[in-house]
Order: structure tokens, then C-alpha cells, then sequence
């Protein structure tokens, strides 16, 4: 019987432990431990930069408008084609043409280009331009018979002034002289007895003058002063920039 009793002793250990390995069986834990707390971000209340201004949308530039009338008889020189911006801008500042158009991509300091021809000593020089913000306008650079480069300027001062650089200036004010995305064309006529400053087909000022009194200044100025310029203090697009030769012959220089 003794045997008996061992044998039914190893069956119940064999037993106890095939429950205790069960997957159904119950598993021991430790204590409840509470899930985290959800993560909350609390935003700040007050804007961080108060005084930062809001980014103005991208603006995109006018359609192309038609080129300026051909004076009979004159040979107009269109100069945008001759512009490579790798030679001809002045102080590594932001230029390219794209789509037959010049456009100036930054501003401040005003950026400048010098355009590769010498104009005769009569001409006029032709220039379409746009503006999606209005400020400081654009300078039309031209050399000095006597030496050096004078300039006219148009869209100064906040979009009112317009006139030629001399000490002091030549110069008159309108308030709201362009409109911001809208084609403008100013022409100066050089004449060897003086220049007359257009805007939109108008005569703004007639400057009787041998160019004694003519200036550039700083801001305006460019290396090869034979050779005519375009500056501005804001992002521009040309859509055209021509001279028309009225008396002599221009050159381009490459």
C-alpha cells in the first residue's frame, strides 16, 4: 500500500505544477499603479512680439504691358537683351532676367545696375517699370557730357517726389505719383540744351541747363560713367528699358 500512497503523492505534485504553468491561470500582480496624467500645453495669452508686423502677401506683378511707341524715323535700341547680370550689376546685389523682363528682387541701399551702352548725345531713355510697394521709386542714370553721371528720379519720398539730382535737388511732389502693381512710364529726353522729365506721356519738368549743375550722388552711382543705369530701393520689375537715338549713334559695349 506504501507504494500506492508514494505513487498518488508524485501524481498530485505532478499536477500542482501543470496548473501552476497553465496560461489560464491567474497571474500575481503587483499593486495598482494609476495611469499618467494627460499632457496639457497651456499657450501663452500674450502675443510674444507685439510690435511684429504681419507678412504682407506676395504680390504678383502685372501683366505685360505693350512696349512704348517708336518715334518715326529713330532707331530704338531695346536694352534689356544686352544685360548679363553677372557683369553688370553693381555691388553683388539680387537682378535677373526672366521673361525678357529686369527685375530688382530685393531693395534697401538701393540697388543698382549698369546697362551696357553709351547713348549718343541726343536720346531718349525709355523706362517701364512696377512696383508692388511704393517708397523710394526709381532712378534713371545717365552720363554727365561734362563728365560723371546725373540721374532723375521718380517716386520718392513715400511715392510724391520726382525730379533731377542737382544741390539742391530739381524737383516737384505729388502725393500718390504711381499706384503699387500698375505699369508706369518715365522718360527722360536729353537734348544739348537741356532735359525734360516725363512721366505717363507728361511732361513733369523742362530743365533748360548746359549740365554744370547735374549730379549723382552716393547711392546712385556706377563704375562705367559712359554708359547708362537703372536704380531703385525696392523690389521692381522693367518691363522695358529703350532708348531712342535722336541725334548721333550709340555703342554697345559687347
Amino acid at each position: 500500500m506504501r507504494w500506492l500512497q508514494s505513487l498518488l503523492m508524485s501524481a498530485a505534485v505532478v499536477v500542482g505544477l501543470t496548473a501552476c504553468c497553465c496560461p489560464c491561470a491567474p497571474v500575481a500582480r503587483g499593486p495598482n499603479i494609476a495611469p499618467p496624467p494627460p499632457v496639457v500645453i497651456q499657450m501663452p495669452q500674450d502675443n510674444p512680439f507685439p510690435n511684429q508686423q504681419p507678412i504682407p502677401p506676395v504680390q504678383m506683378p502685372p501683366p505685360q504691358p505693350p512696349p512704348p511707341p517708336a518715334v518715326p524715323g529713330k532707331m530704338t535700341v531695346d536694352l534689356i537683351p544686352l544685360i548679363k547680370t553677372d557683369l553688370d550689376v553693381v555691388e553683388n546685389r539680387r537682378w535677373e532676367v526672366k521673361n525678357k523682363t529686369l527685375h530688382c528682387l530685393e531693395g534697401n541701399f538701393v540697388p543698382r545696375i549698369q546697362l551696357p551702352y553709351q547713348p549718343p548725345a541726343e536720346y531718349d531713355f525709355i523706362v517701364v517699370f512696377s512696383q508692388p510697394n511704393l517708397r523710394n521709386g526709381i532712378s534713371l542714370i545717365m552720363p554727365n557730357p561734362n563728365g560723371g553721371s546725373f540721374y532723375w528720379f521718380v517716386g520718392g519720398a513715400n511715392n510724391a517726389d520726382y525730379g533731377f539730382g542737382a544741390n539742391p535737388n530739381i524737383q516737384d511732389s505729388m502725393p500718390n505719383l504711381l499706384q503699387p502693381n500698375t505699369a508706369c512710364t518715365t522718360t527722360v529726353q536729353v537734348r544739348k540744351t537741356g532735359v525734360k522729365g516725363l512721366i505717363n506721356g507728361q511732361v513733369k519738368l523742362d530743365h533748360p541747363t548746359n549740365f554744370q549743375d547735374l549730379t549723382i550722388d552716393n547711392w546712385r552711382t556706377i563704375p562705367n560713367k559712359t554708359l547708362l543705369g537703372l536704380a531703385c530701393d525696392d523690389p521692381t520689375v522693367f518691363h522695358f528699358v529703350r532708348v531712342v537715338e535722336i541725334t548721333g549713334k550709340g555703342k554697345k559695349i559687347r
